[in-house]
């Protein structure tokens, strides 16, 4: 499953099914460093970096 997030003037894929089968916590996303994934109890969510932090 994937969804488009949209921030500012340009969007990512979003890889809802990312948090399937791995431990709670917080991953970096590789394609793209403005965004990781959030994990908690199999569900995904991504998250938008802080200005100046990627």
């Amino acid at each position: 499953m994937f969804n488009t997030a949209k921030a500012d003037d340009w969007e990512i894929i979003i890889d809802g099914n990312f948090c399937d089968n791995r431990d709670d916590g917080v991953y970096g996303n590789l394609s793209d460093c403005r965004w990781y994934y959030q994990c908690f109890e199999n569900r995904t969510a991504a998250r938008q970096c802080s200005a100046g932090s990627f």
